[in-house]
């Protein structure tokens, strides 16, 4: 899940530009009796949203990856006029404001699970090494078995050679095309997890030996799909 920032507060401004007639005597009062004179009359009006502390409570920040207070707050939206609040237009998005890296969320941060997320992104670079060992031919027990070695030392769990081999199963029948299964699962992967993920395709063809030329190229294909650079993808096979 990719929790994004909530925006505090939002304001719009508009400039009307009126036009309209006056007529003005030299001693500044009216003459109905004078032609008038065109003038403009610049008219400045918008919306503003205004935060209102209502509540409080804890939570676990992505940001701070740590439990942190938190405060709850409503925006209220107003009706501007020359930048000042006339009266209440309607609510715009509650947000929590993180009491650590005063990062502000939207409220669905409170069913955020770290601990889940993290499993999930584990079985994500899993499908993605064997699909890609697959891809290169070099699917075998011992690949496999350096996949999950590296698994286990990069998150420090223990997978099971189970769920690898459901992922070979579930490959092999599917079929999908490595490009854009590839550019699809990586979507909401930063920069540090795409190279993370250049280390893991790296490491687990490196139990049978050195990497051939082709494999280097397919990795550095296969890294470009994802957003990477070649400059960002060389200095991990080169390490």
């Amino acid at each position: 899940m990719n929790h994004r920032p909530a925006e505090r507060t939002a304001q719009k401004t508009v400039v009307n530009v009126v036009h309209h007639h006056y007529a003005l005597k030299k001693s500044g009062t009216y003459d109905d009796g004078e032609k008038p004179d065109r003038g403009l009359c610049m008219i400045i009006y918008g919306t503003k949203g205004k935060s209102i502390h209502v509540a409080d409570g804890d939570f676990f920040c992505p940001r701070c990856n740590s439990e942190q207070d938190y405060k709850h707050f409503q925006v209220k939206n107003y009706f501007t006029l020359y930048f000042i609040p006339v009266f209440p237009i309607g609510k715009g998005e509650d947000y929590l404001e993180c009491g650590g890296c005063k990062q502000a969320w939207s409220q669905d941060i409170l069913h955020y699970d770290p601990v889940a997320e993290m499993e999930e992104s584990i079985a994500n670079y899993q499908r993605l090494a064997v699909l890609f060992l697959l891809d290169v031919g070099r699917c075998t027990s011992s690949t496999l078995s350096s996949l999950k070695d590296v698994l286990d030392e990069l998150f420090e769990i223990d997978v099971e050679k189970s769920d690898i081999a459901n992922d070979v199963k579930m490959a092999q029948s599917a079929s999908p095309e490595i490009k854009k299964f590839f550019k699809a699962e990586t979507q909401e992967l930063d920069v540090e997890g795409k190279v993370l993920l250049i280390q893991i395709l790296k490491q687990s063809l490196e139990s049978e030996g050195p990497l051939h030329n082709s494999e280097q190229r397919r990795i550095i294909e296969l890294g470009k799909v994802t957003g990477l650079r070649a400059k960002q993808i060389q200095p991990v096979l080169d390490a």
